[in-house]
């Protein structure tokens, strides 16, 4: 299970000390991680693993932890992402204008040794989407 929380660590002015603010924003089913805030702050990116193919994919989420969407299905026999290798999100990193992030994605073939891949993901974003 994840759970993703938001910190905010405000100084009040004059002062050394500041303040710690947490919020538990949604839990998560499955294991995942590696949050990435869209720079306007509205969305997150991060990566989840599927319980039957332990396997992680990237998903997105308004930043309230509503709508969340799954952006690849790499792992997923049937869908035209599948290719049948074993593909894992490593990291990733929105780009200044949170139109797209980049991507860096461990594929293995079956039975192989695995290479990382950068791949650039286009987010459209309309009212109806998020």
């Amino acid at each position: 299970m994840l759970s993703l929380l938001f910190v905010s660590i405000e100084p009040a002015a004059g002062e050394k000390n500041g303040r710690i603010a947490i919020t538990h924003m949604r839990k998560i089913a499955g294991n995942g991680g590696r949050p990435a805030w869209s720079p306007d702050g509205a969305r997150i990116a991060f990566d989840r693993r599927s319980a039957k193919d332990d396997c992680y994919d990237l998903w997105i989420m308004n930043a309230d932890g509503s709508e969340r969407r799954r952006l690849t299905f790499f792992n997923s026999p049937g869908h035209p992402h599948h290719t049948g290798d074993i593909v894992n999100a490593a990291a990733f990193s929105w780009n200044p204008a949170g139109t797209s992030f980049c991507g860096v994605l461990n594929r293995t073939p079956r039975g192989k040794q695995g290479s990382l891949e950068l791949w650039l993901f286009k987010v459209e974003v309309s009212d109806t989407d998020l």
